[in-house]
């Protein structure tokens, strides 16, 4: 990871992104945090899968509005996750999204409950997750 420091500094995630073994995602994920790279900004229009698979260091994220998705497993098991903000222009939460994000307490979303209630919700997509959705309109 420590090769592509400099790619993901300037911008390019999809590109280091797509080099890394699924399985080490969350470590890719972690590594960008602990060197100061502002994780909110690592993906434009969606979220992969596996994007912060049980990351460890992941505490808080406010998704940028131009996500519109946010793929299957993408923040599956990080422990340490306590708050997203997501915006009123994302379509759809994969199944499994925040399976096990045992710490996850506030979802907050900047659209009425109707945005929220329309937007593709996959299955178990906040299994084990505590939080409630908090609604800015």
């Amino acid at each position: 990871l420590q090769k592509n420091k400099e790619d993901i500094e300037k911008g390019k995630w999809e590109k280091v992104y797509e080099t890394i073994p699924a399985d080490e995602r969350g470590q890719f994920s972690d590594f960008v945090i602990q060197n100061g790279i502002d994780p909110n900004k690592m993906f434009k229009t969606y979220v992969p899968a596996l994007a912060y698979y049980a990351s460890e260091e992941l505490e808080s994220i406010e998704l940028p509005k131009t996500v519109t998705k946010i793929d299957d497993r993408s923040f599956k098991m990080c422990k340490s996750l306590v708050s997203i903000n997501l915006s009123n222009s994302l379509k759809y939460i994969g199944p499994c999204a925040f399976d096990g994000c045992t710490s996850l307490l506030y979802i907050t979303y900047d659209g009425t409950q109707s945005e929220w209630d329309s937007i593709y919700k996959g299955v178990y997509w906040n299994d084990g997750c505590p939080a409630k959705v908090t609604f800015l309109r």
